[in-house]
């Protein structure tokens, strides 16, 4: 008699910042799902992730951020998980898991070297768990390092599977960087880009998604291991 694997479900609140992230919901309330949620699904097979529908920004601008320890108040991406948690409580969601997703862009006047950007990293990942632990969730932080772009430069198979061909990619994809206003930088967008482009593709959700779907995620682990090993850690521990 064969025996058949019990998948466990967990109700998930999850919150992004953009369309090719999360993805996007409609006014109808119809939901078309980004690549990192694609992503986060393929974590582990056995366990169903029912998602509630991801408010939009404006939807937890207007929460307040409380203040921790006297008057002390979270910031940065803890200042938003913050604002999602309250969200959460306010519409009497009932969930396992809560997941936020963030960039980690590069400050503003830092210097541009894998120092910097390594605590840069580190500090990102220290607020969301800091605002995690005080409201007592069971939380997942997806923080790139510095963008979404940045971890889908780094598994060239994924794309010679998705679009049946090779294609260099960089070094060390995390630390690209570059003016945000000139096409040929190594802002990780513009890169991308480039690299899409001889492929006859372009950046959009449905083009991401296809990468995420080959992803290797030891691939990434090992391409990325300043932002992409504390998130797939940390599933990989939440989400079984």
């Amino acid at each position: 008699m064969v025996k058949t694997m019990t998948t466990r479900s967990l109700k998930v609140l999850i919150y992004g910042e953009g369309p090719t992230d999360i993805g996007t919901v409609d006014p109808s309330g119809t939901w078309d799902k980004g690549c990192i949620v694609k992503l986060i699904e393929r974590i582990n097979s056995n366990v169903q992730l029912d998602f509630i529908s991801p408010p939009r920004k404006e939807e937890i601008s207007h929460i307040p951020i409380i203040p921790i320890r006297g008057r002390k108040k979270f910031r940065g991406h803890g200042a938003i998980i913050n604002k999602l948690v309250l969200y959460g409580r306010k519409k009497h969601f009932n969930y396992d898991l809560v997941i936020y997703y963030g960039d980690t862009d590069k400050e503003a006047g830092a210097k541009n070297t894998r120092l910097n950007a390594k605590k840069e990293s580190e500090e990102a990942y220290r607020q969301a768990f800091e605002a995690f632990d005080f409201f007592q969730v069971n939380g997942i932080p997806v923080i790139p390092l510095r963008m979404l772009e940045s971890w889908l430069l780094a598994d060239p198979n994924s794309f010679a599977q998705a679009f049946r061909r090779h294609i260099q990619l960089p070094n060390d994809p995390e630390y690209l960087w570059g003016d945000k206003h000139n096409p040929s930088s190594n802002y990780p967008k513009h890169v991308l880009k480039r690299v899409l482009s001889q492929l006859n593709q372009v950046p959009s959700n449905i083009t991401f998604c296809q990468i995420v779907e080959h992803m290797d995620l030891e691939t990434l682990k090992r391409r990325c291991p300043i932002s992409f090993s504390p998130f797939i850690n940390c599933a990989q521990d939440k989400i079984k």
